[in-house]
């Protein structure tokens, strides 16, 4: 350990994903293992009494991150945030607090490449716009080491794929 890396026993962990990635179970599962965590997300804003309204989506985000400032300024050892998280100002608040109560923040994403089910139910529609937008950046020693952004070049080879399609129909 270096002499400007602090050792911390506090430990905030950002699960990012589209529905149905299996960020909420890899969340509690790390939860039970550690024993000694809490688990912030949106999704438990919701309730029977209180389903899923589009129009209340920004309070949900001010709940999970009240519980999430609650856990830090409680020390408690394992934070877990289980949001989509597609964008990096989604998270930032978070991660300035968490840093600011003595946390060390580690990013994980979780992919569907085991087939889970989006159990949340939201449309098809929602989650493709979800990934089109979704940011991912290289760190290493705190810096970005592509900062035009992995999501850029998926875009474009994307965007040169779809332009393969069209042109491909059109010579049928």
């Amino acid at each position: 350990m270096t002499n400007t890396t602090k050792k911390t026993d506090k430990t905030f962990i950002v699960l990012r994903g589209v529905p149905g990635s299996g960020k909420s179970e890899i969340a509690d599962m790390m939860a039970m293992m550690h024993g000694d965590a809490v688990v912030v997300t949106t999704d438990d804003y919701w309730t029977e009494e209180r389903p899923f309204n589009r129009c209340l989506l920004g309070q949900s985000h001010e709940w999970a991150f009240c519980q999430a400032g609650r856990a830090f300024e409680e020390g408690v050892p394992l934070v877990i945030l289980a949001n989509t998280s597609t964008q990096e100002w989604e998270f930032d608040k978070y991660v300035e607090l968490a840093k600011v109560e003595g946390y060390r923040v580690y990013f994980l994403v979780v992919e569907n490449r085991h087939g889970g089910m989006n159990s949340h139910k939201v449309p098809e529609k929602i989650v493709h716009n979800m990934e089109r937008r979704f940011e991912l950046q290289l760190y290493r020693d705190n810096k970005v080491l592509r900062p035009e952004g992995i999501s850029g070049r998926i875009k474009q080879r994307l965007e040169k794929n779809l332009l393969w399609r069209m042109i491909k129909t059109s010579f049928r």
